[in-house]
Order: C-alpha cells, then structure tokens, then sequence
C-alpha cells in the first residue's frame, strides 16, 4: 500500500520501478477529506524504488522514507520492516551509568583518507574497548539520514530514515544488537527542533506557506516558524506529529534503547513565543519510549516538559570547573564556587568534561578539555593534573559521567566529521587507564 498526505493536490500517482516509471498507470485515490492518497500495488514488491507524481509533473521523495537507491534522485525503496527487537534491559535508574557519546562517521574509520565515513559494522570493533573502560551506555550522536555522506547529524532530512553511508537501518540493528550482547544500553540522539528541510523533498512538499514557504509540515507564522538552525516542524498537525513518533518507534524497533532530545528549548519555546504542542508530542514519545523500557534525556531545556524526561544534561559543574580549574594559581579559586555546583548535581544531571560541542570545531569557542586547563600558561604536566581532578569532580558526583569520543586518551585535537578518533595516538595509554580506573 502506498499512501501520502498530500492535501493541497488535485492527482497524485506512484511511479517506480514496478510500473516502468509511468506517471499514469498506478494512480492514488484520496481518503475522504483527510488529505491522504492511498492505493495497493500488486506489482510492487520489495527493493523496488518510486516516487510520488503530484499534479501531473511534481515529483516528490516521500517524506516517509525508510531507505533512499542511493542515486542523485533520490528514490525511495520498498524496504521489509523486519522483526521489531524487544526490551533488552530491565527499565534501571541512573545510579550506576556512565555514558560515551560517539559519533559514527569518525569512531573507528578504517580508511581516514577516502571520502567516506565509518559505519556502524566498523564501530562495533571499538565495542569492546568501551567494556573494558566501564562504559554502560553508547550514545551515538544523530544518525537520521542527511545530504551529504559527511555530517555532525544535527541537519536531518528524512525522520524515518537511517544515514545510508553509515549503513543505513540495516548497519543501526547490526549495531544495537552488538552493544547489547555487551551488555551496553543504545542511546540515540535525535533532532526535532529543527529540520534540513532546504535539503529535501519535505520542504514544500505540496505547495507553500504565505510566510516561510515551508508547506504542510512546518509553521507558516512568523513566530514559530524558524529557528537558528533551519525550520521548526509544525507540532500541531497529526500527520507532522505521527510522522516524529513513528521515527521514534522506528529506534526502537531497531534496537535502541532511548533518546537524547537535541535542544529541547527550541522546541518548546521561539524566542518568548510557549509552544504547547511539542509539550504534549514529547509527553506522547515519553510513553511510548517508556512502555518498552527506555529512557529519555533532554539536552537542556527541560523544565516545560519535565516529566517527559529521565534525565537532563547539566552545564553547571561543567561551568564551574571549566572556569576554576584552569587559572593559573590555585589561590584565585574559588571553591564555594565548586561546592555550589557539586551540590545543584543531582543523580539524574548528565555531567560531562566534554560533548560533542564543547570539543567540535564547528563551534569558535570550542577546546578539548586539557587544552583548556593549559589556556593560562600552565605547564602540560599541571594541566594534565588539573584536567583528570577536574573528571575526579565530576564523575564522583552525583551526576551520570559522560564521555565524548577520545576523551579517554586525553585528546588535544578539535573533532569534527572528517577527523577520526587516533586510537593509537602516542602517550594515550596513561590518560586511558586514568579514566578506566576512575570509573
């Protein structure tokens, strides 16, 4: 059955390779007065690719893709849903987490000169390695499919669909299924604040707004339409939110174990502007993620929603330490300053040295942690010292520790999506057994 919400058309037909690509032999019809075309085609079967035809001559990828051909047209593939994996941890409290967040592209690339990235089958070999250093949690920053073959992750395209140069939806299953016979927890960062809608077919999809000209699923006002980043999705209509839950139960039936919200605040609020309608859709994903035993994690921003979330990143002893531990005389610090920090952690704070933000080069701010602990002149052995007090501070807290990829070989170079982790940088191997030990 194929089926596409697409209100504003007057015809609309599927064409693929089933059909020859003809634009008139598989007609839809519309569902009553809900904006939805749907019809059954026999002759289609799984691995064929197609696209919709609005109007006699738009064609359009759906805004529902699983899987792209992997062409510069960007078909959509029939794809087997497969089986969907069932809970695999016992729903657990943040007593005892720690955390890596790792980025697929750059984690174990076999062949850091060619222009692809890694894939989830090459991040299943650094597996063991986060085992062995008392890793319980793998958070992978976000996989959703994207443009390029190279990305961050935070421009997603499509919802529902797995970054095919990582492996596509196939490579993320391979990958759950691996840090689960670890006895790891999968974490996937996901962004709803925003799409890169520029880059896809979803933006105008069946014809434009009056104001931002972003169509049916974005807002059309000038004050919830935009963000920093790109447009917002349009959280009041029930075909943009089904489209969000179902990418969320997409996750999980692919194995993964709970969410990392991208910048919650842009969803719940533009600029002054209270969004009530992302409220409510994290409150609906919070029960769906919920009823299979996972967890939900705001990046920050939380409190409109917080009974949506399990967890929340905390830049507040991060802050402290960022500030006081990199002067140059111990006597400048100030210590009520670091009390006060470690006391405002609570158990459910996600506690960090370093993220994805802080060490990326993207951000003009952006400093590894023993980088930063040497700004002010001091020599590398005290700035080493200070950086390993400064994860002494934070993951004896009460926090929940979280690592970013090559943290625990004490790394000095910015990341990025074409930089991947030196896993056998010379000198790493003290930094690593520090932080093994510390856990």
């Amino acid at each position: 059955t194929f089926r596409v919400w697409a209100p504003a058309a007057t015809q609309v037909v599927v064409a693929g390779t089933f059909n020859g690509w003809n634009i008139t032999t598989h007609p839809l019809f519309p569902e009553g007065t809900n904006g939805c075309w749907s019809a059954d085609v026999g002759a289609a079967r799984t691995g064929d690719d197609y696209k919709y035809v609005l109007d006699g001559g738009t064609w359009r990828t759906d805004p529902r893709a699983r899987v792209f051909d992997g062409s510069a047209f960007r078909n959509t593939r029939v794809v087997d849903a497969g089986p969907a994996a069932g809970p695999t941890f016992a729903p657990t409290g943040w007593t005892d987490r720690v955390i890596y967040e790792l980025h697929i592209g750059t984690f174990r690339d076999p062949d850091p000169n060619d222009a692809l990235p890694g894939t989830f089958h090459d991040a299943i070999a650094g597996l063991d390695h986060l085992v062995d250093l008392g890793v319980t949690d793998v958070e992978i920053l976000p996989v959703a499919e994207f443009l390029s073959d190279r990305s961050w992750g935070y421009n997603p395209t499509y919802s529902l669909a797995i970054e095919d140069s990582y492996g596509g939806r196939e490579g993320l299953r391979a990958f759950t299924a691996a840090c689960h016979a670890r006895g790891l927890r999968v974490l996937v960062d996901i962004v709803h604040n925003h799409w890169d809608a520029f880059a896809s077919d979803v933006w105008a999809f069946n014809g434009a707004s009056a104001t931002n000209q972003g169509g049916l699923y974005f807002y059309g006002d000038t004050g919830r339409c935009c963000t920093a980043w790109g447009p917002r999705p349009n959280y009041e209509r029930p075909e943009v939110r089904t489209l969000i839950l179902d990418s969320v139960r997409e996750y999980l039936d692919l194995g993964c174990d709970g969410f990392r919200w991208d910048a919650v605040a842009e969803m719940f609020y533009s600029g002054s502007v209270f969004i009530p309608s992302a409220t409510s859709l994290v409150t609906e994903a919070a029960a769906l993620v919920r009823a299979r035993g996972g967890a939900m994690v705001a990046e920050n921003g939380a409190a409109p929603c917080r009974a949506g979330f399990d967890a929340e990143w905390s830049y507040t002893l991060h802050g402290a330490l960022n500030d006081q531990l990199a002067r140059s005389n111990n006597l400048t610090m100030n210590m009520g300053v670091l009390t006060d920090a470690l006391r405002a952690t609570a158990r459910t704070n996600i506690v960090f040295l370093e993220n994805h933000d802080t060490a990326g080069l993207l951000n003009s701010w952006a400093q590894r942690w023993p980088v930063r602990m040497a700004t002010n002149g001091l020599p590398p052995a005290f700035a080493m010292a200070r950086a390993r007090i400064g994860a002494v501070l934070a993951f004896t807290s009460r926090g929940t520790p979280l690592l970013f990829q090559g943290q625990e070989f004490g790394g000095t170079n910015l990341w990025h999506d074409d930089r991947p982790l030196a896993w056998n940088e010379p000198g790493s191997e003290p930094s690593r057994n520090f932080y093994r030990d510390l856990l």
